[in-house]
C-alpha cells in the first residue's frame, strides 16, 4: 500500500539536485513518492512545487525576482533534472485528471509505475511517454475524422522530406549537368588558370565511363 512521505521526498529531491542527470533512478524514486501523493490527493502541485524550488534554494532569476514556477528551477545550480522531472510528473498529472476516468489503463499505469509492479513502465519519462499515446489514442476514437486528417497532414509531412531516388543514369547526368555549368560560369582569366585540372577531371569521367560494361542490343529475329 502507498503512504506518502514528504520528508523521504524532499531527501529525494535533494539527492537528484546533488547527483543531476547522473543517476535517472532518482528521477523515478522522486516520480513515485509525487506521482503517488499526487493520485491520492495527499499533496498538490503547488505544494510540490514549493518543496523542489525549497530544495533548491528558491532561485531568482537574474533580475532577482523570485519564481514561483517547475520552469524556475533553470536558474538553479543543479535544477535541470528535477526541472524536466516534475515537468513529466506535472503532465502525467493532468493527463489522469482530464481522462483518468474515461481511461482507466492512465490510472493503473501510475499505481503500477508508483508500487514498482511487474510490466510497469520503466522510469517516470517512459511512463509519460505511453499515457501520451494512451491520450492520442482516446482523442482519435472520440473524433475519427480529425485523426485521420491528423494522419494525412503526417503523411504529407514525411513526403514532403523525402526526394524521390535516382537512378545512377540520372545521378551521373545530374553531376555532368552541374559540372558543365560550373566551368561554363567561370570567368575567362579563372578557367585559364585552372585549365590543366579542369582537363584531368574531364579525363578522369572519360576513364570511368569507359569502364562501364558496354550493353548488348539483341536484333529482333
Amino acid at each position: 500500500m502507498f503512504t506518502f512521505d514528504a520528508v523521504a521526498l524532499g531527501a529525494d529531491i535533494r539527492k537528484l539536485r546533488e547527483n543531476g542527470v547522473a543517476v535517472a533512478n532518482k528521477s523515478d524514486d522522486v516520480a513515485r513518492m509525487a506521482l503517488g501523493g499526487l493520485k491520492a490527493g495527499n499533496v498538490t502541485q503547488s505544494a510540490l512545487t514549493v518543496t523542489v524550488l525549497a530544495a533548491h534554494g528558491n532561485p531568482k532569476t537574474p533580475k532577482g525576482k523570485a519564481v514561483d514556477s517547475i520552469n524556475g528551477l533553470r536558474y538553479a545550480k543543479g535544477g535541470e533534472a528535477a526541472r524536466n522531472c516534475f515537468k513529466a510528473i506535472f503532465e502525467i498529472d493532468d493527463n489522469f485528471k482530464a481522462y483518468g476516468e474515461s481511461v482507466p489503463a492512465i490510472g493503473e499505469a501510475i499505481d503500477a509505475f508508483v508500487t514498482k509492479a511487474e510490466g510497469a513502465a520503466k522510469g517516470v519519462y517512459a511512463l509519460r511517454d505511453s499515457i501520451r499515446a494512451l491520450v492520442k489514442a482516446k482523442l482519435q476514437a472520440d473524433d475519427p475524422a480529425s485523426a485521420e486528417a491528423e494522419k494525412e497532414a503526417e503523411a504529407e509531412k514525411e513526403a514532403e522530406g523525402k526526394a524521390p531516388a535516382l537512378s545512377p543514369v540520372e545521378h551521373a547526368k545530374g553531376v555532368l549537368a552541374s559540372v558543365a555549368d560550373y566551368i561554363g560560369k567561370l570567368p575567362a582569366d579563372v578557367l585559364a588558370g585552372v585549365q590543366g585540372e579542369l582537363v584531368a577531371v574531364m579525363a578522369a569521367i572519360e576513364t570511368a565511363s569507359a569502364s562501364l560494361a558496354p550493353v548488348e542490343h539483341k536484333e529482333a529475329a
